[in-house]
Protein backbone atom coordinates (compact mmCIF):
# COMPACT_ATOMS: atom_id res chain seq x y z
CA UNK A 1 0.00 0.00 0.00
CA UNK A 2 3.48 2.27 0.20
CA UNK A 3 2.55 5.36 1.30
CA UNK A 4 -1.03 4.92 1.84
CA UNK A 5 -0.18 2.73 4.62
CA UNK A 6 0.17 5.47 7.00
CA UNK A 7 -2.61 7.78 6.23
CA UNK A 8 -4.32 7.96 9.30
CA UNK A 9 -7.88 8.70 8.43
CA UNK A 10 -8.30 5.81 6.16
CA UNK A 11 -10.57 3.39 7.43
CA UNK A 12 -7.77 0.38 7.04
CA UNK A 13 -6.37 1.86 10.31
CA UNK A 14 -9.62 1.99 12.42
CA UNK A 15 -10.21 -1.06 14.66
CA UNK A 16 -12.95 -2.26 12.61
CA UNK A 17 -10.38 -2.13 9.24
CA UNK A 18 -7.79 -3.73 11.19
CA UNK A 19 -10.15 -7.10 12.57
CA UNK A 20 -11.23 -7.15 8.84
CA UNK A 21 -7.97 -7.11 7.71
CA UNK A 22 -7.03 -10.18 10.28
CA UNK A 23 -9.93 -12.12 9.43
CA UNK A 24 -9.07 -12.25 5.73
CA UNK A 25 -5.59 -13.42 6.74
CA UNK A 26 -6.78 -16.23 8.59
CA UNK A 27 -9.38 -17.05 5.92
CA UNK A 28 -6.27 -16.99 3.54
CA UNK A 29 -3.74 -19.17 5.73
CA UNK A 30 -5.89 -21.38 8.22
CA UNK A 31 -9.43 -22.31 6.82
CA UNK A 32 -8.15 -24.33 4.50
CA UNK A 33 -8.40 -22.88 1.13
CA UNK A 34 -5.40 -23.77 -0.13
CA UNK A 35 -4.50 -21.22 -1.72
CA UNK A 36 -1.13 -20.97 -3.91
CA UNK A 37 1.22 -18.14 -3.94
CA UNK A 38 -0.36 -16.34 -6.40
CA UNK A 39 -3.49 -16.39 -5.58
CA UNK A 40 -2.21 -15.15 -2.28
CA UNK A 41 -0.38 -12.28 -3.98
CA UNK A 42 -3.27 -11.86 -5.85
CA UNK A 43 -6.08 -11.40 -2.98
CA UNK A 44 -3.17 -8.96 -1.37
CA UNK A 45 -2.65 -6.81 -4.60
CA UNK A 46 -6.42 -6.15 -4.42
CA UNK A 47 -6.52 -5.45 -1.07
CA UNK A 48 -3.65 -2.68 -1.85
CA UNK A 49 -5.79 -1.46 -4.82
CA UNK A 50 -8.53 -0.27 -2.86
CA UNK A 51 -9.46 3.45 -1.89
CA UNK A 52 -9.56 3.10 2.13
CA UNK A 53 -9.97 6.59 2.47
CA UNK A 54 -13.16 7.71 3.91
CA UNK A 55 -13.66 9.82 0.44
CA UNK A 56 -14.54 6.10 -1.63
CA UNK A 57 -18.20 6.14 -2.45
CA UNK A 58 -17.95 2.31 -2.31
CA UNK A 59 -17.68 2.01 1.48
CA UNK A 60 -21.21 3.17 1.60
CA UNK A 61 -22.49 2.58 -1.84
CA UNK A 62 -21.05 -1.29 -1.82
CA UNK A 63 -19.88 -2.45 1.09
CA UNK A 64 -22.97 -1.08 3.33
CA UNK A 65 -20.62 0.47 5.72
CA UNK A 66 -22.12 3.74 7.72
CA UNK A 67 -23.56 6.59 5.69
CA UNK A 68 -22.36 9.70 3.11
CA UNK A 69 -22.12 12.91 4.87
CA UNK A 70 -20.36 15.77 6.13
CA UNK A 71 -19.24 14.62 9.41
CA UNK A 72 -19.13 17.29 12.60
CA UNK A 73 -16.75 19.82 11.90
CA UNK A 74 -16.28 18.54 8.67
CA UNK A 75 -16.29 20.21 5.13
CA UNK A 76 -16.49 17.30 2.47
CA UNK A 77 -19.42 14.58 2.31
CA UNK A 78 -17.31 10.97 3.25
CA UNK A 79 -18.71 7.81 4.97
CA UNK A 80 -19.61 8.40 8.43
CA UNK A 81 -19.42 4.96 10.05
CA UNK A 82 -22.57 4.83 12.69
CA UNK A 83 -21.98 3.22 16.29
CA UNK A 84 -19.53 1.14 16.70
CA UNK A 85 -18.85 -2.97 17.05
CA UNK A 86 -19.03 -5.95 15.09
CA UNK A 87 -21.65 -4.77 12.38
CA UNK A 88 -18.85 -2.32 11.30
CA UNK A 89 -16.11 -4.66 11.26
CA UNK A 90 -18.23 -7.24 9.55
CA UNK A 91 -19.06 -5.16 6.93
CA UNK A 92 -15.74 -4.57 5.75
CA UNK A 93 -15.11 -8.51 6.00
CA UNK A 94 -17.55 -8.61 3.46
CA UNK A 95 -16.82 -6.22 1.68
CA UNK A 96 -13.21 -7.41 1.20
CA UNK A 97 -14.25 -11.04 0.64
CA UNK A 98 -16.75 -10.09 -2.35
CA UNK A 99 -13.25 -7.37 -3.88
CA UNK A 100 -10.92 -10.48 -3.48
CA UNK A 101 -13.15 -13.32 -4.43
CA UNK A 102 -12.51 -14.65 -0.85
CA UNK A 103 -16.14 -15.07 -0.27
CA UNK A 104 -16.64 -17.73 -3.27
CA UNK A 105 -13.65 -20.19 -2.03
CA UNK A 106 -15.12 -19.69 0.74
CA UNK A 107 -18.63 -20.72 0.28
CA UNK A 108 -17.19 -23.78 -2.36
CA UNK A 109 -15.13 -24.85 0.68
CA UNK A 110 -18.49 -25.12 2.85
CA UNK A 111 -20.25 -26.68 0.36
CA UNK A 112 -17.88 -29.44 0.40
CA UNK A 113 -17.79 -30.30 4.07
CA UNK A 114 -21.53 -29.85 4.94
CA UNK A 115 -22.86 -32.89 5.84
CA UNK A 116 -24.97 -34.88 3.28
CA UNK A 117 -28.71 -34.60 4.13
CA UNK A 118 -31.01 -37.25 3.92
Amino acid sequence: MGKRWTQTDSLHLTAPGWQALGVVHFDMNHRGLDLSPSEKTHILDVIAGIDWSRSNKAWVDDAALGQWAVPKNGTTEQVVILGAGRNNTQAIIDYLRKMTGLQARLDALAAETEPATV
